[in-house]
This record gives structure tokens, sequence and C-alpha cells, in this order.
């Protein structure tokens, strides 16, 4: 593994890697070296603000060295048609690596779960193989990219396969007025959209009521894993060798996701996920993201997604799903150090209607103060994180652990329940890493 301090470093290391080695090799050194300068990290505490995504666009700006991007001219990569018609690009390096697709392309197709007939979107298509192998299976397939090269070469191989298959130019929150479909799915695409969080609100309202969402080979990154390094924010930017060169040369948006992250942009807009990670072919990884349902059986392909009214059963499951976007793990603790932000949030849990109280545990760092708010604990719900009620927390006892009981009233069944604590800047506190949710005697723990 190689760690670069700084961009200068970074580009010094490519002019001297350019002229050594084939393709491959630089791959293999790229994809191990990363960026870890600690100014370019430094990101608002709330990923889903318009605060934070500026930060994005000014990380990438130092990055690709543009003032600004543009989607349209940025992401616009002239093809050889001709050649990519004859041979794509999963036919042009070594049989290692035609086999990896190949491989990958069975996996997606599995996740799929399609049947001739079912109306099948794919977002930043590329040259479309896997959806071309959907429309010789008989789906109704529809594809988008923003580069008019790949459509005329997708159009190109389907009338050589004489199948049908509908292309459309136009970006990631594009396709609204195509709905409804069956599946919806993206293979090494979504992270270059830099405006995800509108397309998974677009994406919610194109799916059928059993439809499913599928990634392929996205960059969802556990930030304790290996990759951690590549994404050390909630989302933004790719910091290895290889997404720094890619921004640097052609400007595209290089963008990866933390788990936590993502899975908290699909929760809110009603969806659950799961990940499947394979251990030796990244090109066969996915996410497959399904409706959460309350009340109702499973959706197909193995997407648990459908929750009863609370029970102590669920405890251990919901508690797994509790992040923080500030916080600094410390055991069953986490400790924001003075930061302001969401130290606790989660887990985007369905709840039958109902009169509810949530029990938070936090315990302050600093001499007491009666008049000083430390933390606010509320409870939110719905796709944009809709509070529905807070309780400001003072520190009247020091360092001492209190318990704080929130009230609440849910008048109809409600999916994506979150409970969150938000720290005040300067002010060191500690939250445990779960909150107790009750019912009407019935308990469970988030």
């Amino acid at each position: 593994m190689k760690l670069f301090h700084s961009l200068a470093e970074f580009r010094d290391f490519m002019a001297g890697l350019a002229a050594d080695g084939d393709e491959t090799e630089r791959i293999e050194i790229l994809s191990n070296s990363f960026l870890v300068d600690p100014v370019i990290v430094e990101m608002p505490p709330d990923p889903f603000s318009d605060a934070y995504r500026r930060a994005v666009l000014d990380i990438h700006a130092r990055i690709s060295g543009r003032p600004c991007y543009d989607a349209t001219t940025m992401e616009h990569t002239p093809l050889d048609v001709a050649r990519f018609v004859a041979r794509p690009a999963a036919y042009q390096y070594d049989s290692q690596w035609l086999g990896n697709y190949l491989e990958s392309f069975g996996h997606i197709i599995k996740k799929l779960d399609v049947r001739p007939g079912m109306r099948v979107i794919e977002f930043g298509c590329g040259d479309a193989e896997l959806s071309l192998h959907l429309a010789r299976f008989g789906c109704d397939v529809t594809v988008v990219d923003i580069e008019p090269d790949y459509l005329e070469i997708v159009r190109r191989k389907a009338e050589r396969m004489e199948v049908p298959i509908h292309t459309v130019r136009g970006d990631f929150t594009d396709g609204v007025d195509l709905e409804p479909f069956d599946r919806i799915f993206f293979y090494q695409a979504f992270h270059h959209s830099l405006e995800h969080q509108q397309a998974i609100a677009n994406y919610a309202r194109m799916l059928r009521a059993d439809g499913f969402l599928v990634f392929g080979a996205e960059p969802v990154i556990d930030p304790a894993g290996p990759w951690g390094r590549a994404v050390p924010y909630p989302w933004g930017p790719r910091l290895d060798g290889l997404s720094l060169r890619a921004m640097q040369t052609h400007g595209w948006m290089e963008l990866g996701f933390q788990k936590p992250y993502f899975a908290a942009l699909l929760a809110r807009h009603g969806l659950n996920c799961e990940q499947e990670t394979s251990p030796v072919n990244s090109l066969a990884s996915s996410i497959v993201a399904c409706r959460i349902v309350v009340g109702k059986a499973a959706p197909p392909s193995g997407c648990d997604a459908s929750f009863q009214e609370p029970a102590t059963d669920l405890a251990q499951e919901w508690r797994d799903k509790m992040m923080s976007i500030v916080g600094t793990k410390d055991g069953d603790w986490l400790a924001s150090e003075g930061r302001e932000g969401v130290v606790l949030y989660g887990p985007y849990m369905p709840l039958a209607a109902g009169d509810y109280r949530a029990t938070f545990e936090i315990t302050c760092e600093s001499s007491p103060s009666t008049d000083r708010i430390v933390a606010t604990c509320d409870i939110a719900c719905g796709n944009e994180g809709q509070r529905l009620t807070s309780l400001d927390v003072h520190d009247s006892e020091g360092g001492k652990r209190r318990e704080v009981v929130v009230p609440f009233t849910l008048a109809a069944p409600t999916t994506a329940v979150q409970f969150r604590v938000i720290a005040t800047a300067g002010i060191p506190i500690r939250a445990r890493g779960h909150v107790v949710v009750e019912r009407t005697g019935t308990r469970t723990a988030a």
C-alpha cells in the first residue's frame, strides 16, 4: 500500500508511473494507493445538507483541477463506436479481466430475478452488456446514459442481435415519466451520480409495488474495512489512486459511499437493503434494495423487508442498524469529542400506529451548567427525516449518566422512524449506541 499526503505528491507519482508497465499493472498499483490529506476530508456534519454537497464539489475541484463540475461535458467520453460494438469493454484486456466480468454478469442477473416481459431500466448503462442479455431473455428493457456514443453502441449491438431495446439520453435523475418498472439497476455506474439523493427519491416512485433496485459492483464501503481510506466520510470523491487518476484525467465524478450512509439514504425513501460482497471478485458484489412493508410478506429475491409491530426478538437486529456521523465509537458508546453534529441516528424502522416513548442514555464530559444545551434528542420519520418531536438536554449533572425520555405518537403505521442524538459544538458528550423504544408494555431496542 502506498499513501500520499498531498495531491502534489500524487501528481508527481503519476508522472513517473505513466511510462512504466502496462495498464493492468498500473491499475493494480493505483488500486492500492490512497490520498490521506487531512485537510481534504474535513466535511460538514450532515451528509444530506447543501453545505455537504458544496464540500463534495470543492474536493472534486481540488482533485480534478477544474473549477466546477458539469456532468453533461465532464462525463462525456468520445468512443470508437465500431470498436466497442465489435469488442465491448469486458473483452479488451486479459482473460482474468474477461472472466471476472462474465462471472459478475451472471451474479447480477440472478439477483435481478427477472422473467420475460418484466419492465427493466438500467441507468448509466455504458455498452449495456447486462441489459442486452436481459433483452435477449425477453425483458422490456430501457437503458439511460449521458454519453450519446454509448447509446449508439447499444443500438447497433441490439440490431445485430435482433432484439428491441429502448435508449434514452439522460442522467440518473431522468426517467420518472417512463414509470413503472419491475426492476431498476446499475452496474459500476451509480457512483457517478452527484444528485444521487434526488435519484433515489425518484426510483422509489418509479418502482412497482413488488419491484426492487439492484446496485452491481458499486463502491459502498465498510468504513472499518481495508477500503475505508478510499471513503473517509459518509460520501464523497473516492481517494484511491485509480479514482484520483480518473478525476484528474477526465473530470469524472468518482464517488464512494460508506455503508451506514447508504443504508440511511435508502431508508429515507422506504427502502431496506441487503449487501452481498464476493470474497474473490469485487465485480460480483451487489446490493438489493426493496420496499419496507409493514405487516406484509417480504418481496422476492431474498430481500428481508417485512417487519411486524415491534417485539423483543427484533432488539438486536435494530440495534445493529444504529449509526453515527460525528461520533467516535467507545465500546457501546459514541463520543462527540466536542464536534457538532449527529452522534447517533437510525435505525429507520417501521412502527405501527400508537403512543411510544424512546429512552436515550447520555453523559456530558464537562463542568455542569444548568443553562447550557449540550445535545438534542429527537424522533424523526419519512423520506426527508421530518422531526416528530425533540427534547433539549441541559448539562446540570456533569459527567453523570442520565436517561432522557422522549414521548411520541404515530397516528398511522410509519416507515423510516429514526432516533437521533445531536451534539452541541465544543461540548464533549457520549451517547449510548442504542435507544430503548416502548409501546404499551411491548419493548424493542433500536
